[in-house]
């Protein structure tokens, strides 16, 4: 039983494939979702930059960039 599991553990690899050369599934959605994340994270940097230098304390301007830009999805 403990063979069938980490032989099972390892079809990520290229190796334990069935030999045909594929292009991993999901690649393209994980590098969009990476994309996104990054973004949303400069959009949240530049609103919090907005609202300090309007004299907002730092603590509420990070609250408020969090709450408006960074979103579980």
């Amino acid at each position: 039983m403990a063979t069938q599991s980490y032989n099972s553990a390892l079809d990520f690899l290229p190796e334990a494939n069935s030999g045909e050369k594929q292009r991993p599934s999901g690649l393209i959605a994980a590098f969009k979702t990476f994309v996104r994340a990054i973004n949303d994270g400069l959009k949240a940097q530049h609103e919090y930059k907005v609202l300090t230098a309007r004299g907002m304390p730092t603590a509420d301007a990070a609250q408020a960039a969090f709450r408006d830009h960074l979103k579980n999805d």
